[in-house]
């Protein structure tokens, strides 16, 4: 996961797929993935279908979801052109989209809130 970013009660697990690949859980719902373990250099994130066209063309290193439905997730290349504040807000909002899907107890205890804007 990029530095800096803190989100509460998210496991991290590494999983061996075709490569080893840690998957970023929020309650059990994968909300990250990042392909070739810890030092990994690509991350899945899973995006709102609106922003994802902005997204991939304001950006070369935000590319269709590896693996995923291409629709609802972006991989990002981490040592790419976005900048580190924005990649922070896409892993915030790749959080936030799993969470507000969970039940209001659970959301509850995972001490979360929806964002106002």
């Amino acid at each position: 996961m990029p530095k800096g970013i803190a989100l509460p009660h998210v496991v991290a697990r590494g999983e061996v797929r075709p490569v080893l690949t840690w998957a970023y859980r929020a309650a059990a719902v994968v909300f990250a993935l990042m392909m070739g373990g810890p030092d990994a250099r690509r991350v899945n994130l899973k995006c709102d279908p609106g922003l994802v066209p902005s997204l991939r063309d304001a950006y070369r290193s935000v590319l269709p979801g590896y693996h995923m439905n291409k629709r609802h997730w972006n991989t990002v290349e981490l040592d790419g052109d976005v900048p580190d504040d924005v990649l922070g807000d896409l892993v915030e909002d790749s959080y936030d989209l799993i969470v507000a899907k969970l039940p209001k107890a659970v959301q509850r205890g995972l001490g979360w809130t929806p964002a106002v804007d």
